[in-house]
């Protein structure tokens, strides 16, 4: 087959869209995947309701400490970093999803096969903006496709989204909690070695606050599947043409991660009777 170099990922895509049924489903690996059939049946009767996810030990490891939630099961999925409480019934885990597009997206296939109806990821990104310092928290309400595996859950467009009734949720009850936040855009790219001048300076001409590796996957991931997701960013570098400034050990951040547990601890039973 003679095809130009110029339409391999075009043909790529069109092989397959992502209404074509996969060969196998997570929910077939995850079967697999765990002990028994016994430990299958325990897992799976439970009444799921909100997982939180995270990239960093640290970030999870704080959550675990201040939230003073009451351990149900710890690592009760074999090969994960995961852990269920237990709030009024229903089940609220924090979970460790691997750095990067590809491995994040396929871990949150199999731990959604639980039946969680919302996931919150809690991570870092580079700010973009002039005004944008070090511990800066951001919600986000759309993000930029610029990398590989979204293709996959969703036919191409520049943005995904994450839930817009669970986003703007979460986005009143900050405002309300005086949690100080910024509302908007990210970009998210898989090879963060290759944020160039032209592309900081275009994204950020385009009003992007931030960029980092998972967003728009996951949203894509979540739509796809038909669960709600949210993502909360805390800025950890700064990024313009000229200068990179990280400061990922900054105080700043750990401040604004015991805000962002505060707020989450605060309002868990709300956030757990949301209903997308």
């Amino acid at each position: 087959m003679n095809i130009a170099p110029d339409d391999l990922i075009k043909y790529a895509q069109e092989l397959s869209t992502p209404q074509d049924p996969a060969l196998f489903s997570p929910k077939q690996y995850f079967m697999r995947s765990q002990a028994s059939q016994n430990a299958i049946d325990k897992i799976l009767d439970k009444d799921y309701s909100t997982c939180f996810l995270f990239f960093h030990e640290s970030f999870r490891k704080s959550f675990r400490e201040k939230m003073g939630l009451k351990l149900s099961k710890a690592n009760p999925l074999k090969g994960y970093k995961f852990e269920i409480y237990e709030v009024r019934g229903k089940q609220v885990a924090l979970a460790l999803l691997p750095e990067g597009a590809p491995a994040a997206v396929r871990t949150l296939e199999e731990i959604q096969v639980l039946g969680f109806d919302k996931f919150i990821s809690i991570g870092i990104c580079g700010g973009l903006q002039d005004d944008c310092a070090i511990g800066d928290i951001l919600l986000i309400d759309q993000a930029v496709r610029d990398e590989g595996t979204s293709m996959h859950y969703q036919a191409p467009s520049v943005f995904s989204y994450p839930h817009f009734g669970f986003t703007e949720f979460l986005n009143n009850t900050m405002t309300k909690s005086e949690l100080g936040h910024k509302f908007g855009l990210c970009w998210t790219t898989d090879a963060p070695y290759r944020e160039t001048k032209k592309k900081i300076a275009y994204w950020k001409k385009k009003i992007t606050l931030g960029v980092e590796m998972e967003c728009s996957a996951l949203f894509s991931l979540a739509k796809f599947r038909g669960f709600a997701i949210s993502s909360v960013l805390i800025v950890s570098d700064v990024l313009n043409q000229e200068t990179w400034d990280p400061q990922f050990s900054s105080s700043s951040i750990s401040s604004s991660l015991d805000q962002v547990i505060h707020f989450f601890s605060s309002n868990l039973d709300q956030i757990i009777d949301f209903e997308s």
